[in-house]
C-alpha cells in the first residue's frame, strides 16, 4: 500500500510553515501528533501517525522498536527533514525526571543549574553507571535531553536557550543543527568579562544560580576594598 503514497499526499494536507515544519492540518491525537485513520485506497492504514508514515514513504523503513523524533520539536510535523529514528529506551532505562530534580537547584528563571561537578566550560558533567555499563554521555544537559526529549541525532547539538551552560532543564533545550550552533555560540555567549579577561579555565567562577564570574576581577575588587 505504501507504494502508492508520494511527498505530495503529505503537502497537499499540510501548511508550511516559516520554519519549514509540515504542520498536519486533519486529525491531531492528545499527544499532538497528526492521525490517519485510512489510506488513499479506502482500507485502513496500520500506520496511524501521519509523521510515522511520512519518514516510511520518504525516508524508508523504521528499525524496529524504535521511533520517529523530531529535530524541530513540533510533534504536527511531517517534513521527512525534521524527522529521524529513535532508540532512546536503549540506554535510558531506569532514569527519569528525578534524577535531574535531585541533584538541580531551580533559579529564577526556571534553569535547573546543576550542583554536582561542572567542568572549566561551565558544563554539567556526569560519570553515571547503568547495570554495570559506564554511561557514554557525560554532558548532564545532553543526558537530559536523551532521557527527557529523545535521542540526539548525528550532525546535532543540544542547544541552551536560556544561555546557562549549567543547566539541565528539558524545556530550555533544543536540537540545532552543529553548524548553527556553533556560529550561535560564537555570536551570542559571552567568552570574556568586560574587562577582557576570559570565562574559561581557573579564571571562571560559576555562581550557585548558574551565572559566571570572572575571578581576576573579583580579587581586584577585593583588593580595591581593602
Amino acid at each position: 500500500m505504501i507504494n502508492v503514497l508520494d511527498s505530495n499526499y503529505f503537502l497537499e494536507r499540510c501548511q508550511i510553515d516559516e520554519n519549514g515544519c509540515w504542520i498536519w492540518k486533519h486529525s491531531i491525537n492528545k499527544s499532538g501528533h497528526g492521525t490517519i485513520g485510512k489510506d488513499i485506497t479506502g482500507n485502513v492504514w496500520h500506520e496511524s501517525l501521519a509523521h510515522r508514515l511520512a519518514y516510511r514513504v520518504m525516508v524508508g523503513d523504521i528499525p524496529e522498536g524504535d521511533e520517529i523524533r523530531h529535530t524541530c520539536d513540533i510533534s504536527m510535523c511531517c517534513n521527512p527533514d525534521h524527522l529521524f529514528p529513535s532508540s532512546n529506551h536503549r540506554k535510558t532505562k531506569g532514569l527519569d525526571v528525578d534524577y535531574f530534580t535531585e541533584r538541580i537547584l531551580q533559579n529564577e528563571t526556571g534553569c535547573w543549574v546543576w550542583q554536582q561537578y561542572i567542568d572549566e566550560d561551565g558544563y554539567g558533567r556526569v560519570g553515571l553507571q547503568i547495570s554495570g555499563n559506564v554511561w557514554q554521555e557525560s554532558h548532564i544537559h545532553r543526558l537530559a535531553y536523551r532521557v527527557l526529549k529523545g535521542d540526539i541525532p548525528n550532525e546535532y547539538e543540544v542547544h541552551h536557550t536560556c544561555r546557562n551552560r549549567a543547566c539541565c532543564n528539558p524545556e530550555h533545550l533544543e536540537l540545532k543543527h552543529e553548524d548553527e550552533h556553533a556560529h550561535d555560540n560564537g555570536h551570542n555567549l559571552k567568552t570574556h568579562c568586560p574587562a577582557g579577561h576570559p570565562y574559561s579555565g581557573n579564571n571562571l567562577y560559576l555562581e550557585p544560580n548558574g551565572g559566571r564570574k570572572c575571578r581576576t576581577c573579583m580579587h581586584e575588587q577585593r583588593k580595591r576594598n581593602l
